[in-house]
């Protein structure tokens, strides 16, 4: 008796009370920033973390010739912000760098699911701008 009531409460916990279930996740993102006549394109991967309305994201870029060549990711953006309905509000820190810090940005989280594929019911997405550049990060929702 004993052993059933221990297991079915450190079943409740992991599935019930542990917030990181589902709070860590790693997503793609892509930056957009205009720049003199052109735009800067960067891309990565992510953790982002969700915790009630509340998030964190540290947003790693990839370099594509860095990376084929098993070269570091580094550390590009941090975030936190809200996230309300589908209406998302962040500060976007830029690291190792004199710019953005701690910039506003507002955007649009929507989540999308679909049938018919084997692999995947979906995909999460948050869209972001601060009126001159634009952060998109998303993330597929796979089935288990």
């Amino acid at each position: 008796m004993n052993f059933k009531c221990g297991f079915l409460i450190i079943f409740f916990c992991l599935v019930f009370v542990c917030p990181a279930s589902a709070g860590e996740d790693k997503w793609s993102w892509v930056e957009a920033s205009s720049n003199s006549n052109h735009w800067n394109v960067r891309k990565g991967w992510g953790e982002l973390h969700i915790n009630g309305n509340k998030f964190t994201a540290e947003l790693y870029e990839v370099d594509d010739d860095n990376y084929l060549r098993g070269g570091e990711n580094y550390l590009r953006f941090k975030m936190k912000g809200t996230i309300e309905g589908n209406k998302v509000n962040a500060k976007v820190t830029t690291q190792n760098s004199d710019y953005q810090m701690g910039t506003p940005y507002t955007g649009y989280y929507s989540k999308k699911e679909w049938k018919g594929f084997e692999d995947t019911k979906g995909r999460k997405a948050i869209t972001l701008t601060d009126g001159w550049n634009f952060i998109g990060l998303t993330k597929e929702i796979m089935k288990k």
